[in-house]
């Protein structure tokens, strides 16, 4: 003979399995969303952190370079009367995302990131130079640089094009400021990093030709550059 009680206190019994069974799937489902989305990730980007500078893989254009032997991670240039690049030939970059922390000498030097090199004359570059106020906060006026030799629409050959905004950062003037750039085919969107939502959005005159990049100096100017960081997106 059946005991009832038996039978109902299998099928509660089943019945809660089946519910603890299905609470559990919705996780194993977020656990194949993750890796997944992980593994998309890994594939459309490659990141490369703090990049080391060696001397034998930097080329000094109109510029002597620093280096100091206490930190590999960061590099120097020193004054002149005109612009200057120190150009990093170990990293290939074309579009994607730089973080840097830049640090100007003194109040008045231009210091900044060149990109799409072509050569020593043609290149973009953005750079920033430390601006003072009554209420001495430093506010950082940042100029987007495209040297002579495009042939793009629009923009005629053998001029430079400059477009100029500014960061308010609270900062000593020979401070270090950490910036990020990120590159497009048609902009340059600039960024402080720490207060993301403070950008600037710049359009560029035509795409990239060139891998090649480099720490920048503005005329008379003298700055150093460190923690270089390279988030690499395919487009």
């Amino acid at each position: 003979m059946i005991d009832p009680g038996r039978f109902t206190n299998h099928r509660t019994f089943s019945s809660d399995g089946e519910k603890l069974q299905s609470a559990h799937i919705p996780s194993i489902r977020n656990l194949k969303l993750l890796l997944v989305t992980s593994i998309w990730v890994w594939l459309s980007c490659a990141s490369t952190r703090n990049i080391p500078f060696h001397a034998n893989a930097l080329k000094e254009v109109n510029r002597n370079l620093i280096l100091d032997k206490a930190d590999p991670y960061k590099i120097g240039v020193e004054r002149r009367a005109s612009c200057g690049v120190i150009i990093l030939n170990n990293l290939d970059f074309n579009y994607g995302v730089l973080e840097m922390d830049l640090q100007s000498e003194d109040i008045s030097d231009a210091i900044g990131i060149a990109f799409n090199i072509e050569n020593d004359s043609i290149y973009e570059c953005v750079g920033f130079q430390p601006l003072s106020n009554p209420e001495n906060q430093v506010q950082y006026a940042a100029t987007y640089i495209a040297k002579p030799g495009w042939q793009s629409s629009g923009y005629e050959s053998g001029i430079s094009h400059n477009r100029a905004g500014e960061f308010s950062i609270k900062a000593d003037p020979a401070g270090w400021i950490t910036i990020r750039l990120k590159i497009t085919p048609h902009q340059v969107i600039v960024w402080d990093k720490k207060n993301i939502n403070q950008r600037l959005e710049l359009e560029r005159p035509a795409s990239s030709v060139s891998k090649k990049v480099g720490l920048w100096a503005g005329p008379n100017s003298s700055g150093y550059l460190k923690n270089l960081n390279l988030i690499k997106v395919n487009n």
